[in-house]
């Protein structure tokens, strides 16, 4: 009886159907797309590294998970496309971010004003005498220093 290739091809005996073969990439491609979706949803949550971690190491998988195969998986596909998206919604969130506080400085200085009062609160000295100038004042020449 040779067993090395009597059923090749065929189900195996008592079962109605084939079972289905796993290619090499099949791990890293589900991980691809895990960790872009993934991505997509921290970067929504408005964090700043987890996007980055995420969508990086999605892209990274999917590429890997090829091998030596002539194409990408879908999984695989579909994970470099939410890494993708993730890191691109994360750079418009964070680049967003930056636009309105730059065009808000009231908004920037009276969080510099309230960390000071934090400050004086917390360690019952005011945060000049330690660091030699309050933070107020050095957003204040910040700003200054951007509208010149």
């Amino acid at each position: 009886m040779d067993f090395n290739n009597s059923n090749q091809g065929h189900a195996p005996q008592g079962y109605p159907y084939r079972p289905p073969v796993r290619q090499a990439g099949d791990s890293l491609a589900g991980a691809a797309l895990f960790l872009g979706a993934i991505s997509i949803v921290t970067a929504f949550m408005m964090t700043v590294y987890f996007p980055f971690i995420f969508g990086s190491l999605a892209i990274l998988f999917a590429i890997l998970s090829k091998g030596r195969a002539a194409r990408l998986a879908k999984y695989a596909r579909a994970g470099i496309i939410c890494g993708v998206v993730g890191l691109a919604v994360n750079v418009a969130v964070i680049v967003s971010s930056f636009v309105f506080i730059l065009n808000n400085p009231d908004i920037l200085t009276r969080t510099a004003r309230q960390y000071d009062n934090m400050y004086e609160q917390i360690y019952g000295i005011d945060s000049e005498d330690v660091f030699g100038d309050s933070l107020e004042n050095i957003v204040g020449d910040f700003i200054d220093g951007f509208n010149d």
